[in-house]
């Protein structure tokens, strides 16, 4: 974990325009998902949310791609750990069966049902249960509760647009932090989403006193600029470390760590991270009182 000094809002602007430059690379390949040479992507858009999935090439995949553009569907929560949208017509079943490596952020058809299954959180395979592809900003977007209208096109088609892309301020609704991931009351507002060639995906997350991630590491590694407050932040066999507005962290990837408020005092950062085969995040156990210092 590396902690630099306050920085200039001017220095700022310039590294965040190289990070953003560097992340501009292809997106690598799922081991164990075939993918076509062309992917089919889709493109999601619901309540604030923008988002691509890239398919795998398999015959409910085709099937679906073939159906666009949806333009009257809806997207609801279902249980605790995944969205539903309900499909015109069902899908083919061709070639189904039983899969492994389930990550939220994952895609699938339920066939019994006809409905769309997109996981924001962890998840097993059962019968009838279809992986279609993987949403290339992984789980995050999709933590905005309630029922939406969403529509679904193809992101060649979708993506042509003439007007530069901007990101209006309170244009993207808050989400509370789930308790999987998070102790205490933790409020998350997204900054953006990568669209490919693009990994880079940014959050602006306020922790109240007390309020910290779970221990966590991320497959790129993260960087967190402190924007307000005062603030922990750890990584495995570290000392706890204060953190205060102007600083920056940088974990690297696959560094074991957590980062949260101080006992009395909120937290405020901006988390940037990038994305690794539709992943940004792996959780782990909460951090616990006597960890954290309280």
């Amino acid at each position: 974990m590396t902690i630099s000094a306050p920085i200039s809002r001017r220095t700022l602007l310039v590294a965040s325009a190289v990070s953003l430059a560097a992340s501009a690379r292809a997106r690598p390949e799922q081991p164990g998902h075939k993918i076509r040479t062309a992917a089919m992507r889709l493109r999601f858009t619901f309540a604030d949310q923008d988002l691509t999935a890239t398919l795998e090439d398999n015959p409910a995949a085709r099937d679906l791609f073939s159906m666009l553009p949806l333009d009257d569907l809806e997207i609801d929560n279902y249980a605790d750990n995944e969205k539903i949208a309900y499909l015109p017509r069902k899908l083919t079943e061709e070639g189904s069966g039983p899969f492994e490596n389930e990550q939220p952020g994952d895609l699938c058809y339920y066939a019994p049902w006809g409905n769309l299954a997109m996981f924001y959180g962890q998840y097993r395979w059962s019968r009838g249960l279809i992986r279609l592809g993987r949403f290339d900003q992984g789980p995050a977007p999709l933590l905005v509760r309630g029922k939406f209208p969403l529509r679904i096109g193809d992101y060649r088609i979708t993506n042509r647009r003439k007007t530069m892309n901007i990101q209006r301020a309170g244009s993207q609704s808050s989400a509370k932090g789930p308790g999987d991931w998070f102790t205490g009351a933790v409020r998350i507002d997204p900054l953006f989403n990568p669209a490919a060639p693009g990994r880079v995906q940014g959050a602006h997350v306020t922790f109240e006193p007390g309020a910290r991630t779970a221990w966590h590491t991320h497959p790129l590694g993260q960087t967190l600029i402190v924007t307000s407050g005062l603030g922990r932040v750890q990584r495995e066999g570290g000392p706890v470390e204060e953190i205060r507005p102007g600083d920056v962290v940088w974990f690297e990837p696959g560094e074991k760590h957590w980062h949260g408020a101080s006992s009395n005092v909120a937290m405020t950062h901006i988390a940037l991270q990038e994305v690794k085969d539709g992943k940004v995040v792996d959780w782990m156990e909460h951090v616990t009182d006597a960890q954290y210092g309280a």
